[in-house]
């Protein structure tokens, strides 16, 4: 009583843990602690020159680079790529980090991994109340942004249909840099290609197998002291 018998039709490795360990997590986590935490983020030093120094730490600081940074390192980690930007907002200098499952490069030099635009591009739900029946429904809607050498582009959001939306911008910003401000980096090398590597490649097999035991150990024990 209490219990669903699955029996031979519905195998442990079909099952969701009861009880994950979350060993992914856990070492890109501890990777990005190492390198990006309160104690032990890199130190701006400019040897010589202490005004440019206190500056750059001062830039720094304002734009809240160390947390920016320790979000931009667990995207990476976590997918093998990072993407990080920067733009001044009302004059106050901003670090923004994108996920980079949403970004669309094109690269000046592909080599290099520099870029001339970034396309940032994906559907987010919003609630909305049925004008016929007054009920809340979520509908999904698109967000699109492009970031080039010379100007930052946000368009109205649109609705999800099966054809095209007809785009209209909502924001247009001309920095007038002649670059494109955001950043492309591999967080493990990959020749070829313009996504590195993730800190826990080819240990998939070995979470999922870690997470099953633990859930039935766990189960086992509990089920016992019932």
């Amino acid at each position: 009583p209490g219990y669903y018998d699955a029996g031979a039709t519905f195998p442990i490795k079909f099952r969701r843990p009861s009880l994950p360990y979350h060993l992914r997590k856990v070492i890109v986590d501890r990777f990005t602690g190492l390198l990006f935490s309160d104690r032990k983020h890199p130190i701006i030093r400019v040897e010589g020159d202490p005004v440019s120094e206190d500056y750059i730490r001062t830039l720094a600081e304002v734009a809240r680079l160390w947390p920016a940074m320790i979000m931009a390192r667990t995207y990476g980690g976590a997918m093998g790529t990072t993407v990080v930007g920067f733009q001044f907002v009302d004059g106050r200098p901003v670090v923004e980090v994108h996920d980079p499952r949403w970004c669309i490069p094109v690269f000046e030099d592909r080599h290099a991994l520099k870029l001339a635009s970034l396309e940032k591009k994906y559907m987010y739900p919003v609630d909305e109340q049925d004008p016929e029946t007054g009920a809340w429904v979520q509908r999904p809607y698109w967000y699109r942004r492009i970031i080039d050498r010379e100007r930052d582009i946000l368009f109205a959001p649109c609705p999800v249909t099966d054809d095209e939306p007809e785009w209209r911008i909502e924001r247009e910003v001309e920095h007038g840099l002649g670059m494109c401000p955001v950043v492309w980096a591999q967080n493990m090398p990959v020749q070829d290609d313009i996504d590195g590597d993730p800190d826990c490649l080819g240990i998939d097999d070995l979470c999922e197998q870690m997470d099953a035991l633990l859930s039935q150990a766990n189960i086992g024990i509990i089920a016992s002291c019932d």
